[in-house]
């Protein structure tokens, strides 16, 4: 397993090199390529590590990103918690439950409720809750 790491850590490196750096920089591809053909590959002595000390250090910050972002919770806006419904609002919710079990229509409950005082809002509110 402990290959697989390395390996891993040098293909890392191998690409952050390779498709990051070297597209602003292309002498770094062209110098690389002349060390190893001029030292006759033992160049490759030192490419290699580096690349994988490389790959190591991308592969070390991407982890310590992720798992700082991993814990980040948004911050979400604050929603007030809904107004639980009055003694009143509940008492009424009670009646039109009653009424409708009775058969009375709608129009019917609304009409004796308004000659009550109940405003339509209040019983639109405690229909909510029946």
């Amino acid at each position: 397993m402990k290959g697989l790491g390395l390996f891993r850590k040098f293909v890392i490196g191998t690409v952050f090199i390779c498709g990051v750096i070297a597209p602003f920089n292309r002498e770094i591809l062209q110098m690389l390529a002349m060390a190893v053909i001029c030292t006759g590959g033992i160049s490759l002595i030192v490419i290699v590590p580096a690349f994988g000390l490389v790959g190591w250090m991308v592969e070390a910050i991407f982890i310590t990103v992720l798992e700082k972002c991993r814990g980040f919770v948004p911050e979400r806006a604050a929603v007030p918690p809904p107004i639980p419904p009055s003694r009143r609002s509940l008492a009424l919710a009670g009646y039109l439950r009653d009424a409708s079990r009775a058969g009375m229509t709608d129009a019917e409950v609304l009409e004796l409720l308004g000659k009550q005082g109940w405003s339509e809002e209040e019983i639109r509110e405690a229909r909510q809750h029946v």
